[in-house]
């Protein structure tokens, strides 16, 4: 027998969480290894302020996270994974807006709305798989859809950081 059951994959709620938990990994990464870079690079800023414009990003998840674990209970799951995709992908519109002229502000609210967006969909899409899988698979589904987000990081970090690229270091 496999180590992912293919009988998974026919849960729809399970492969479109797995397709979302793949992107929204890769967006993740992706941002948390460029942001840093874009604000020592391009802003000039210190080592210091390149690790800080990770903070709204991580205090928004956490916070929206446990605020969506009660929400759901009163809207369920659909509303919730919609709502925060849509938001996750407005924050990477103001990421991608982002240059020369950007004040920290404008990293700091592009990277505080991807972190709402983030904290209303991983909690949300991980209870749904849990709950939509028969009992003998939810230690099985649960393991594969946080792998399919830690594979999906990888990509993000290895899109963003590319070696043949001359972008990686401004300086040159």
């Amino acid at each position: 027998e496999p180590l992912l059951p293919m009988e998974l994959f026919r849960n729809r709620v399970f492969t479109v969480s797995s397709a979302l938990g793949f992107f929204m990994g890769m967006g993740l990464f992706g941002a948390i290894s460029f942001v840093p870079l874009f604000v020592q690079g391009v802003l000039f800023g210190s080592a210091t302020r390149a690790g800080s414009a990770l903070t709204p990003l991580m205090l928004t998840w956490v916070t929206l996270s446990v605020v969506s674990g009660w929400l759901i209970l009163r809207v369920g799951y659909r509303p919730l994974a919609i709502l925060g995709g849509i938001i996750f992908t407005v924050g990477f519109g103001g990421l991608a807006f982002l240059d020369v002229g950007s004040g920290y502000g404008a990293v700091w609210l592009a990277m505080g709305v991807v972190g709402v967006g983030l904290g209303f969909t991983m909690v949300t899409m991980l209870l749904a798989v849990q709950n939509s899988v028969p009992k003998k698979f939810i230690a099985t589904a649960t393991s594969a859809s946080i792998f399919f987000r830690t594979i999906g990081g990888t990509v993000g970090a290895f899109a963003e950081l590319d070696p043949f690229s001359s972008m990686i270091w401004p300086y040159d």
